[in-house]
């Protein structure tokens, strides 16, 4: 399985024919349970209470279909998320010993910080969280040892079967692991089961299997289990409406959030040379040149509760980016060491995005929550002219 949560993309989602025979067998309840694998969790790994994949805490006791998750998955998520918080404690101690050199080494407040950090080991943090969601959705985990049988794998091997005839088949035993597992689950409660994933092998696991039906985005799985009526309909018609409306207030709502965003983290900077010492210390969001929305499909809803519902939207992004450079070459010897060079410049970058909005039926203003999910964004630096620079003394 592809250690990169984000996946080995395939084409775009199912059709509308396609969608309404798996909402016919969710309303049949002949598909009672849903499973996800690493790629639909994508970089939320590292925020499973927020956003998007939060929502499939809507599966709870009450929910006729049932959240599984394979032991696999499990495993793969949780080993992400301890990789992700080792990066990021790595980045604390850094600042922790930054501020040491600013404030001393013996400041209380950063001392306390320091004995905080080390109180918990990321392994135990990401093994925490990932059984929190797990409670939170109600989930099941598929323990390989009951749903799997390793002559069964070991077979599909042999034969070339799904997932083995794509190429790389070695390495795509845990996925056979996997769905081996989701699919004896279904078997032993004689149901099907909806999966989310954009890996190939997973796709055409389910092409043959009679018990597991596939989509690619986690939106249009959760979308496929809410009631569409024409209250709905018509609501979030009024709320496309708004968003493509750059007047109303949904529409400044959504472009504020992207303010909050941390550009800099979610930023690949191309062309910038760094041979010569040259560093990106920001990267702040500027002005929309354009946010449009995807498709006709760009809204779906994700979860109907009593006053509210939340939907997943797609939209098309182009902005002004302002960008700080710092030349870590500078200053000379000649020069103060609390001198910097830096250069401010101005970019532009576009980037196909998604955001998850939580909106009350009954509308007051600008009262809609948005979430905005994880994005990539490229931006090219090029030249920077001599203009740009200038010094700046921290003293």
């Amino acid at each position: 399985m592809s250690q990169n949560l984000l996946g080995k993309q395939i084409g775009d989602e199912i059709d509308e024919e396609q969608k309404e025979k798996i909402r016919d067998l969710i309303d049949k309840q002949k598909i009672k349970g849903i499973s996800i694998d690493t790629t639909a969790f994508g970089r939320n790994a590292t925020d499973l209470k927020a956003g998007l994949i939060s929502q499939l805490s809507q599966f709870d006791e009450s929910h006729p279909a049932k959240l599984v998750i394979s032991e696999v998955i499990w495993n793969e998520v949780q080993a992400h998320l301890c990789e992700s918080l080792t990066e990021l404690r790595g980045k604390t101690e850094a600042g922790i010993k930054a501020g040491r050199k600013l404030l001393g080494a013996e400041n209380p407040i950063l001392q306390q910080l320091s004995e905080l950090l080390n109180s918990k080991n990321p392994e135990d943090i990401a093994a925490s969280t990932i059984e929190e969601f797990m409670a939170a959705c109600h989930a099941t985990k598929l323990d390989l040892d009951s749903y799997t049988m390793p002559s069964d794998i070991f077979k599909r091997y042999f034969s070339k079967k799904p997932p083995f005839q794509l190429g790389k088949n070695k390495s795509e035993f845990p996925d056979a692991a996997a769905l081996v597992s989701i699919e004896s689950w279904a078997d032993h409660n004689d149901t099907e089961v909806l999966i989310v994933s954009r890996d190939k092998a997973w796709e055409a696991f389910a092409t043959e299997s009679p018990r597991l039906h596939l989509v690619k985005k986690l939106s249009t799985a959760l979308s496929l289990f809410q009631k569409h009526d024409d209250f709905l309909e018509n609501f979030l018609n009024v709320f496309k409406d708004e968003i493509k409306d750059q007047q109303s207030s949904s529409y400044f709502t959504l472009e504020s959030a992207l303010w909050g965003e941390d550009w800099l983290s979610n930023t690949k900077i191309e062309n910038l040379k760094e041979d010569a010492g040259f560093i990106v210390e920001e990267v702040n969001f500027g002005d929309v040149v354009q946010l449009k929305l995807e498709d006709q499909n760009s809204i779906e809803p994700v979860r109907v509760e009593k006053d509210c519902v939340h939907v997943e939207v797609s939209f098309f992004l182009s902005a002004t980016f302002d960008i700080q450079i710092l030349d870590s070459t500078f200053p000379s010897t000649s020069r103060k060491s609390s001198q910097k060079r830096i250069a401010e410049i101005m970019r532009n970058g576009s980037c196909h995005m998604s955001a998850h909005i939580k909106i009350p039926f009954k509308r007051v203003d600008s009262d809609i929550e948005v979430h905005i999910e994880p994005f990539d964004l490229t931006l090219s630096i090029g030249d920077i002219s001599a203009e740009d620079w200038y010094e700046d003394d921290d003293d």
